[in-house]
């Protein structure tokens, strides 16, 4: 019984084990609640909140209009309203319960198939914003034609229609903007480089721009050759066929093979005669990033210092964003200029935003970064690496600052209440003040000198605002007074960048690609300074321009280069347009009336599922499982129910989460048996009953406290089978309580089989209290403390080395003892093979690729991503330290024990499928035999 015990209160721990819940994971904070309101138009359920307004008018109309139009697309007409929730800022949107994962700030929207829920931000661009009410709407159309009602019929129809993502997300694109230069950039990119991947492997990429893209297009060619009613057509032959691949050779008599050949003969037609004009390389360009770009392949907001010295960007590494810094004389050697102990502290460095600027004496590097709630402005000097200004600032967010020529004031995008306004902060007087209030879209402030500011925005002269298409502008601090800068091109001017009191250069699509320009704003003259076939982006130019630094864009990877006396080989303006099909939805628009209500409370079915089985061993076996929430999702609750016929064995299982707080708090209740067999005829059946309360505090996303408390009714009966009937006897009954405060930091990057960087760590400390009446056994009072490290480190794009170490100790009147042994502990022994009131393991693993694909001859079915593991387990068991002897005088193990040996990974739809195969060692001696480790789940 004793040896139980420690078994029993991790059963308790269990009980707070809910299905959106891990042993780590990161955390959602929520820095405040929203008073929703709701706004009704013919076909949506708008929900926002204060500072919403604005924002809602301009998307009823947007969302009104697209699904109209997407009603004609897919020949069908929506049956039920759709819910469409707003949030003011992608800041608010981060904290959102409607989907329970960590919202990383590079997702625009997203659309749930279970209530067909559009989820979006606002970024302060409403052509952001009408993009991605359009993209997320289709999603809403796709759902309900193929799903119907959602819920349980989603999950369903989502595992019986075979329709890869491409499809899904390229129809989304396709629709909301038809085609778009930026998808001419990447599909130009690919064709120029061959580095098409064909649709069969697409289907297997499960993310990334160019899945996007890439589906974009085949919906263009689809459209353009087919017609566009062919695609509507597909998603309702569906319904019938279970099969993107059959409906795409019954409507289009083609195969998914004919169909990639045809889509790229028509990209390569489009393409090919681009190469006689355009550069394919940059003549006199170097490359800073050189074999850096292999493991990063995304790098921006490339920034050069005033006095051509230093670059400084922003690069995404395995996982983690980083502000890099490198000389443009000695590009190898690049270091980061924050230690990861103090970005570990922010959640952003809003990398979307073109946000690394210098001051004019090259000393100090300015950007912006989100810790917790708030938005700072960091100031960090070169020459002594360490920060010379953090400034605090209220809003939703910071964007592009910059500092004046004294450095005494600081200039910034300040995102607000659903707008994009600058401010402008002095240091000496330590006031901020508002420049402007207004619904444009600003961006890259510059001091153009002490007291003239110069800005890009969506802002027009006239009455017509033609938002998305930006331009230049003037304002003089003392007067406020705004003056657009004519260009003598028509082009849209978002991100630029200061060279001197005369020059600024800037990127821009005149004709059909990125290309980088140069202008003088004192004598209007304009000069093209690269001509290049996919993209070259957010320039940067020493004060003296005799060298300048952009993104270039090639074999899907932003590159960064130098090119020296770029005004040298300064070109005349190309006006050469190849392409005329283009779909800009430029609008003069005026916003909507709203009539917000006080939206009703009530929970709806997210899912339900049940299942129906039987084996010889346990007879009939019933799994029920339910699902529900609001339409907020700030209140879950779950019901799981199991019963086994021939058995005692069964549960019942109910969550109530609170989730619109700070602190997420869950009441939980169980009702759980467990019947062992000793033989044939007799059995214990342990009963637990009862329920508790979980209170959780999160500091910030990575790390928070748990408070767990129960309190269950205990019993063990000992039950005898015979020819007479069922003989049952009590043999223990108790009432107890515990109670489990823990601490938990995680800041790993999970890959798609478990974490793959960084590191985790909790400490947890139990005690549980047994109030029995009768002292037959003692009246248990004990409890323990258990510590858990993890540290994974990179070793190849596709191969990591995992550590983990972990440690538990008990205590209390009587010994209560843990476990390790077999898989999740200690592999190539027997599961729990080794107990004692001190136990420890560690686990080291290198994880690699094993096998990429095993392709069937049927169905078109293939086994993806097999990957392996090869392993070392140590561990021990004790009761006193002090009697812990690892090794023997020669050498051997002696308490301590060693497992060894290698194992498979594969996904198997729902889980991850882990064997392992492994033997133990003295050192001396192998074990002869040989232990299979089954096991279901992500690696730890």
């Amino acid at each position: 019984m004793k040896k139980n015990l420690f078994f029993l209160l991790l059963c308790v721990v269990s009980l707070f084990a809910y299905s959106q819940t891990t042993y780590y994971g990161k955390n959602k904070v929520q820095y405040h609640s929203n008073n929703w309101k709701i706004h009704k138009t013919e076909r949506c359920d708008i929900y926002f909140y204060k500072g919403g307004e604005q924002i809602v008018s301009f998307v009823s109309v947007i969302a009104e209009s697209s699904l109209v139009s997407l009603e004609k697309d897919f020949n069908y007409k929506l049956k039920r309203r759709v819910p469409v929730i707003v949030y003011n800022s992608h800041k608010d949107f981060e904290e959102t319960n409607i989907s329970l994962d960590i919202i990383e700030e590079f997702v625009g929207g997203f659309t749930e198939s279970l209530k067909n829920r559009v989820v979006i931000p606002f970024n302060g661009s409403y052509e952001d914003l009408r993009h991605v009410v359009n993209h997320e709407l289709v999603h809403a159309m796709q759902f309900e034609c193929l799903y119907g009602a959602g819920g349980t019929g989603a999950i369903l129809s989502a595992i019986t229609y075979d329709m890869p993502l491409w499809f899904i997300e390229g129809s989304a694109e396709f629709f909301s903007r038809e085609w778009d230069k930026e998808t001419d950039m990447y599909m130009r990119d690919a064709v120029v480089n061959d580095t098409l991947i064909d649709l069969v492997t697409l289907k297997n990429y499960y993310g990334g721009f160019y899945l996007y893209k890439a589906g974009e297009s085949v919906l263009k060619f689809i459209a353009d050759k087919y017609g566009r009613e062919k695609i509507g057509e597909i998603y309702l032959s569906m319904k019938s066929t279970k099969s993107f691949y059959l409906s795409l050779e019954k409507l289009l008599g083609i195969t998914i093979d004919e169909l990639d050949n045809e889509w790229k003969l028509y990209l390569k037609k489009r393409y090919f005669p681009l190469i006689r004009n355009k550069s394919v390389v940059i003549p006199s360009s170097k490359s800073l990033l050189g074999d850096f770009i292999k493991t990063s392949p995304y790098n921006i907001s490339p920034s050069l210092s005033p006095d051509g010295n230093y670059v400084a960007f922003i690069s995404e590494k395995y996982g983690y964003i980083d502000i890099y810094l490198t000389t443009v004389f000695n590009p190898e050697k690049k270091e980061k200029i924050l230690p990861r102990t103090f970005v570990r502290h922010f959640e952003s460095f809003h990398f979307e935003y073109g946000n690394l600027n210098w001051s004019r004496d090259s000393k100090y590097i300015v950007f912006s970064a989100r810790n917790n709630e708030n938005e700072k402005i960091i100031i960090y000097d070169v020459k002594s690496k360490k920060i010379k200004e953090k400034l605090n600032i209220k809003a939703d967010g910071v964007f592009s600052p910059s500092v004046d020529s004294l450095i005494k004031r600081v200039i910034y995008t300040k995102m607000k209440s659903g707008q994009n306004d600058l401010a402008i902060y002095d240091f000496v007087n330590r006031k901020e003040t508002l420049l402007t209030d207004d619904i444009f879209d600003e961006r890259s402030p510059f001091f153009l000198n002490d007291s003239i500011i110069i800005f890009s925005s969506d802002r027009s002269r006239d009455s017509i605002w033609n938002y998305g298409n930006y331009s230049l502008y003037s304002m003089n601090l003392n007067s406020k007074e705004v003056l657009k800068i004519d260009i003598p091109y028509e082009c849209s001017i978002n991100r630029f960048s200061l060279v001197n009191d005369s020059i600024l250069v800037f990127s821009s699509y005149i004709g059909d690609v990125s290309n980088v320009f140069a202008l003088n704003i004192k004598s209007n003259e304009m000069k093209q300074l690269t001509d290049v076939i996919t993209g070259a982006f957010s320039p940067s130019m020493s004060s003296d321009m005799s060298n300048i630094i952009f993104s270039f864009f090639r074999q899907m990877q932003m590159d960064i280069v130098i090119v020296n006396n770029p005004m040298n080989d300064a070109e005349e303006i190309d006006l050469t347009y190849e392409y005329n099909d283009y779909i800009r939805k430029f609008n003069n628009y005026t916003f909507a009336k709203i009539s917000p209500k006080k939206p009703p409370f009530n929970f709806t079915i997210d899912w339900a599922a049940g299942a129906f089985s039987y084996t010889p061993g346990y007879g009939f076996v019933g799994l029920f499982d339910l699902g529900i929430s609001d339409m907020m999702g700030d209140n879950w609750i779950f019901l799981q129910i199991e019963k086994l016929s021939f058995t005692g064995n069964g549960y019942i299982s109910f969550e109530y989460w609170l989730l619109k707080n700070r602190m997420d708090i869950a009441l939980i209740y169980l009702n759980k048996q467990e019947e062992m067999f000793i033989d044939y005829y007799n059995s214990y059946l342990y009963i637990y009953n009862g329920g508790g309360l979980l209170l959780r505090w999160p500091f910030d996303r990575y790390k928070r406290i748990d408070l767990q408390t129960s309190v269950y009714k205990y019993d063990v009966d000992y039950i005898i089978y015979n020819i007479n009937g069922v003989v049952r006897r009590n043999l223990y009954s108790s009432v107890r309580s515990s109670h489990i405060l823990s601490f938990v930091y995680d800041n790993g990057i999970m890959g798609y089989f478990g974490p793959v960087n960084g590191d985790m760590c909790r400490f947890d400390i139990g005690y549980e209290i047994d109030y029995a009446p009768n002292d037959s056994l003692g009246n248990f009072r004990g409890g323990y403390f258990s510590t858990d490290a993890r540290k994974y480190f990179i070793m190849t794009p596709r191969s990591q080395f995992a550590t983990r170490g972990s440690y538990t100790r008990t205590f209390g009147k009587e010994k209560m003892y843990s476990f390790i042994g077999g898989a999740g502990s200690l592999r190539g022994y027997s599961d729990y093979e080794f107990y004692g009131t001190n136990t420890a393991f560690t686990n080291f693993e290198l994880r690699f690729p094993l096998i990429d694909k095993i392709q069937f001859p049927f169905y078109n079915f293939a086994l993806m991503n097999i990957r392996g593991v090869a392993f070392t387990d140590l561990g021990f068991a004790k009761d006193d330290l002090k009697d812990l002897r690892l090794l023997t005088s020669d050498l051997m193990l002696d308490d301590l024990n060693l497992g060894f040996g290698a194992g498979i990974r594969m996904d198997v739809w729902i889980t991850i499928l882990k064997l392992d195969i492994a033997k133990h060692t003295d050192l001396k001696v192998i074990s002869p035999e040989t232990y299979f480790h089954f096991s279901f789940g992500a690696e730890f």
